[in-house]
């Protein structure tokens, strides 16, 4: 197990925070459109169901949708496409 101190991750995580936001975007950018994605589907259950997503329905729908906007931001990335069949898997194994 790691024993280094804190700060010994600081530029490693920057690293790969810049890595991922020539990728992927802006965080806040991903967010606000994971929320904007999440409140349609959020309203398309309910015209549909007549009630409210269940929390765990929004958390495996909300896993979907990240991989989806992340791979919007660079479509020729293809380990956000595995990541997305990935979890299409799981949530398929679940039911």
């Amino acid at each position: 197990m790691g024993t280094g101190v804190m700060g010994d991750n600081e530029g490693s995580v920057n690293k790969t925070l810049n890595s991922r936001g020539k990728v992927y975007g802006k965080y806040e950018d991903v967010v606000t459109a994971r929320c904007e994605i999440m409140d349609i589907l959020k309203k398309r259950h309910m015209e549909v169901q007549g009630k409210p997503m269940s929390s765990s329905d929004g958390v495996m729908f909300g896993d979907l949708v990240l991989k989806l906007v992340r791979a919007a931001g660079d479509p020729t990335y293809k380990d956000s496409f595995h990541d997305l069949a990935g979890y299409s898997t799981l949530i398929e194994r679940s039911l």
